[in-house]
C-alpha cells in the first residue's frame, strides 16, 4: 500500500495502480466551478464541481419546502425540499462541503448527520460513504464528501440520489437528486434529455415521529386530500412491524387551510420522446404507483444501469431507493388536449385495498 504525502487524487491513483497496473488516473488539475455550471452539454473538458450543502431543522412555511401545504418541522438541505439537484457530467469530480446545523450539541446522537450518495460505490472513499458507525462516524459539524464520476471509481453515468443516513432524517426531507450525464450519447437516441425532468417520490407523514402516511410528495409538492389514513397506535405499529394493517379514512382538518402548487413539466417540442428520471425517495415499505394520463412510455434504465427497453408501459411501480429512466412519447400538436395531462401517483398499504388518493403533476403540451 502506498503512503502518500501528496494530494488525495494522486494518492488514490497510486493506490489503484497497485491493484490494477492498467488503471488510468488523470493528474490534470480540473477547473473548479460552482455546481450550477456543471449542468451543461457534456463531452466538454471535465470540471471540479463544488457545492456547499447545509442541513437544518426548519418549518415547512416557505415556498422552497412547503411540501404538502401543512406546517410542520422538517429537515432540509440548503433550506429546500428536495435539496438542490446535483447535475454533473461523466468524468467530473464532485466536492460537497457539508455542514450540520441541526444543533450545537455534540452529545445528542439525533443531531449528528451524514451524507450518502445512493448507488455510488465509493470504492476509494469508503470513509465518506455516509452509513453511520459502519463506514464513517456521523458528523456534528463539517465534513467534505465527493467522488470522481467514472466507472473506475464506481460512479458511471446514471440516475442517483443523495440523502442523510442517520435515523429518520431523509424521511423528514433530507434528500435530493444526483444526476451524472453521459459524455457520449448513442447516435440513434431519439429523445430529449433535460435533467430538470426528474421526479422524486416520497410518502409524507403527519409529523416527524408519526407512523401514518397522510400524503405523497412529487418534487416536494402535494396537496392534502379531504380525508387521510389515521390508524390507532396499535394498528400503526402492526403495519411498521411488517404484519400489514387496514387503515380507516378520517376527515382531514388541514384540508384547504393552505395549498401548494403541483409541479409543471413543459413539453416544448410536441411529438418527440422526453426522458424522465423517476427516483423513489421512499422511506418505509410503501411502493408507489406512477402513471401518465393518456400517455405510454418506455423504460430504458433501472438503478442507473441501461436495460433492454421495455416498451408501451402504462404505469410503473417504484419502491424505496429505486430509480427508473423512462422515455415518454409525447403527442403531436393536433393530438393535444386543451388541459395539461396529469402524472398520477398513489400507493397501497395492502395490495387489495387502495390506501391513498392521487397526487397529480402536469405535463404542459404547448
Amino acid at each position: 500500500y502506498p503512503l502518500c504525502a501528496l494530494s488525495p487524487t494522486t494518492c488514490f491513483c497510486e493506490f489503484r495502480k497497485k491493484c490494477d497496473p492498467n488503471a488510468k488516473c488523470s493528474r490534470d488539475k480540473l477547473e473548479e466551478v460552482p455546481i450550477h455550471k456543471c449542468n451543461r452539454e457534456c463531452g466538454t473538458p471535465s470540471l471540479k464541481c463544488v457545492i456547499d450543502l447545509t442541513i437544518e431543522k426548519l418549518y415547512s412555511d416557505e415556498k422552497e419546502r412547503m411540501v404538502d401545504g401543512r406546517n410542520r418541522t422538517v429537515l432540509a438541505y440548503n433550506r429546500q425540499i428536495p435539496g438542490p439537484p446535483i447535475v454533473i457530467c461523466e468524468g467530473d469530480e464532485i466536492v460537497v462541503n457539508f455542514e450540520n446545523k441541526l444543533s450545537a450539541s455534540t452529545s445528542n446522537p439525533d443531531d449528528t448527520s451524514t451524507l450518502h450518495f445512493h448507488g455510488i460505490r465509493q470504492e476509494f472513499r469508503t470513509w465518506a460513504d455516509g452509513v453511520p458507525y459502519v463506514s464513517q462516524c456521523p458528523s456534528h459539524k463539517k465534513f467534505t464528501y465527493g467522488f470522481k464520476a467514472t466507472k473506475e471509481d464506481g460512479a458511471p453515468a446514471g440516475t442517483y440520489w443523495y440523502h442523510s443516513h442517520v435515523g429518520a432524517q431523509r424521511t423528514n426531507g433530507a434528500y435530493g437528486a444526483l444526476i451524472i450525464k453521459p459524455n457520449v450519447v448513442d447516435a440513434d437516441r431519439e429523445f430529449i434529455d433535460d435533467a430538470t425532468n426528474t421526479i422524486m417520490l416520497q410518502e409524507w407523514y403527519h409529523n416527524s415521529t408519526s407512523n401514518t402516511v397522510v400524503s405523497y410528495l412529487s418534487m416536494e409538492k402535494d396537496e392534502l386530500e379531504r380525508k387521510y389514513l389515521n390508524p390507532d397506535k396499535r394498528t400503526g405499529t402492526k403495519f411498521l412491524n411488517g404484519k400489514g394493517a387496514t387503515y380507516d379514512f378520517v376527515e382531514n382538518p388541514f384540508h384547504n387551510t393552505f395549498k401548494t402548487d403541483y409541479s409543471v413539466f413543459e413539453i416544448k417540442e410536441p411529438g418527440k420522446g422526453y426522458l424522465f428520471r423517476i427516483i423513489g425517495a421512499i422511506s418505509q415499505n410503501f411502493p408507489l404507483h406512477l402513471s401518465i394520463e393518456d400517455h405510454s412510455f418506455t423504460a430504458i434504465a433501472a438503478d442507473s444501469k441501461a436495460i433492454q427497453p421495455v416498451e408501451n408501459l402504462s404505469d410503473l411501480w417504484i419502491a424505496g431507493g429505486e430509480r427508473f429512466d423512462i422515455v415518454v412519447q409525447t403527442k403531436t400538436n393536433h393530438q393535444i388536449n386543451t388541459n395539461p395531462y396529469k402524472i398520477k401517483v398513489f400507493g397501497y398499504s395492502d395490495p387489495k385495498n387502495v390506501s391513498s388518493g392521487i397526487n397529480a403533476e402536469y405535463i404542459s403540451e404547448s
